[in-house]
C-alpha cells in the first residue's frame, strides 16, 4: 500500500514481484486503497495484518503515529522523528534501523513471537488538549498585548497635527 518508488532502477511494483517470485509465503499488492480504507483494511479483526514501513528518510510520518493512535500493529525503521512518535516502552518491538539485514531480523522476530501494537508516545486527546491549550495561551497573549497597546495610546499625549487641503476646482 501507499506510494510506489524507484528500486534499484525499477518500480517498485516489479522490483517486488521480481524478488517475490521465490518466497514461500503468501503476499499481494494493494496500491488502490485511500487512507481511511487501508487504515480498515489493515485493523480488520483477527487479520494478523502488519503494516511495515521501511523508509530510508522521514521526519515524522504521520501513517507511523495513525497505526500507533488505532492500534495497527506496525514496524518502521528508526530514522528523523519516527522514534518520537512511538511510545519509549515501544522502541524495541516496532522500531529497526533502515538497513535490509534488521528489516529481515524484525521481519522474522514478528513472525516467531507474533504482532506487537506499539502505542504512541502522546495520545491523540493528549495532544489535543496540549494543542488546544498552546491555542489559547497564544490568544491570552495577543489579547493583554493589545490591551496594553490601547491603554498606552489613550494615555499618550498625542502631538498637534494639523491637515490642510487646496482644492483647485472650486466652485464660483
Amino acid at each position: 500500500m501507499g506510494r510506489g518508488a524507484m528500486v534499484l532502477g525499477k518500480f517498485g511494483v516489479q522490483y517486488v514481484q521480481e524478488r517475490a517470485q521465490h518466497w514461500r509465503i503468501k503476499w499481494k499488492i494493494i496500491s488502490r486503497l485511500g487512507p481511511q480504507e487501508a487504515k480498515a483494511y489493515l485493523s480488520e479483526e483477527g487479520s494478523g495484518r502488519l503494516a511495515v514501513m521501511p523508509s530510508r528518510i522521514e521526519n515524522s510520518p504521520y501513517t507511523v503515529y495513525e497505526c500507533a493512535e488505532k492500534g495497527i500493529p506496525f514496524i518502521a525503521s528508526d530514522v528523523g522523528g519516527v522514534a518520537d512518535l512511538i511510545h519509549p516502552d515501544d522502541h524495541q518491538a516496532a522500531l529497526f534501523q533502515p538497513d535490509t539485514a534488521s528489516l529481515a531480523a524484525k521481519l522474522a522476530d514478528v513472525l516467531k513471537n507474533g504482532i506487537y501494537n506499539a502505542r504512541p508516545r502522546v495520545s491523540a486527546n493528549a495532544n489535543e488538549a496540549i494543542w488546544q491549550a498552546w491555542h489559547e495561551h497564544i490568544a491570552r497573549e495577543a489579547a493583554a498585548e493589545q490591551a496594553t497597546k490601547r491603554e498606552e495610546r489613550a494615555t499618550a499625549e498625542l502631538p498637534f497635527v494639523s491637515v490642510i487641503m487646496t482644492h483647485y476646482n472650486r466652485p464660483r
